[in-house]
């Protein structure tokens, strides 16, 4: 069987990849602060504030990432509930038979049980988004983590993934149209950073988490 990375190992590499990210967010944050003319008052041009709505997706993309990663790290050596969540990778398509034939089954000779589960997993995860705070939720329970360890971040990541669809799939079009209103919906530079303090906050809480639990259960199989 092939051995697993330490739990804290995969933790660090998430976490390394979150950061890069972040940094990215807060560029753009930046970028948008010194686009705007000093002591000027009132709401901004809409489309000087599409570099924030950039920021937005790519905050939320990082947070995505970071989940996958525990994931693909967890899953191969979790229980059969939780890889049950993810279909047999068996054919070039990614299709989702609901039974290995063994006419099927030949492309994998010479392959071992660990190989087509973590190939089983990545194809999941192809296919899988975190666009709903409940997705999240999901994920994090199948991972072992204490979801009251995020309390203090929801309704923030809520927020974030809200507007994230909003801005990926109605280009942020403010739904009050007419006299008064602007053509898109407003957005500060202080949201997005208050967004991106409790992703921060989040995926820090929700890594020492996962690690303790799966430290905890590596303790339980080796006592074994």
């Amino acid at each position: 069987m092939t051995k697993s990375r330490p739990p804290h190992f995969e933790v660090i590499i998430a976490n390394f990849q979150f950061w890069d990210t972040l940094d990215r967010v807060l560029n753009l944050v930046q970028v948008y602060d010194v686009s705007i003319p000093k002591g000027k008052r009132g709401r901004k041009p809409a489309g000087s504030a599409d570099v924030l709505r950039a920021a937005v997706v790519l905050l939320h993309s990082g947070l995505e990432e970071f989940l996958r990663a525990l994931i693909k790290a967890g899953w191969p050596h979790s229980t059969e509930n939780i890889l049950n969540q993810a279909s047999l990778a068996v054919d070039d398509r990614g299709g989702q038979p609901a039974k290995l034939s063994l006419g099927k089954s030949r492309k994998h000779r010479g392959r071992s049980v660990d190989e087509l589960i973590t190939e089983s997993v990545n194809q999941y995860l192809e296919a899988s988004d975190f666009n709903h705070l409940r997705e999240i939720k999901v994920k994090l329970t199948l991972l072992g983590v204490d979801l009251s360890c995020g309390d203090s971040y929801y309704a923030a990541i809520a927020q974030l993934t809200e507007r994230r669809h909003q801005i990926v799939h109605r280009g942020d079009v403010n739904e009050q149209q007419g006299s008064g209103h602007h053509p898109t919906r407003s957005i500060s530079a202080s949201t997005v950073r208050t967004w991106a303090d409790a992703v921060c906050g989040f995926v820090s809480a929700v890594g020492k988490n996962y690690t303790k639990t799966r430290m905890g259960a590596e303790t339980q199989r080796v006592g074994r």
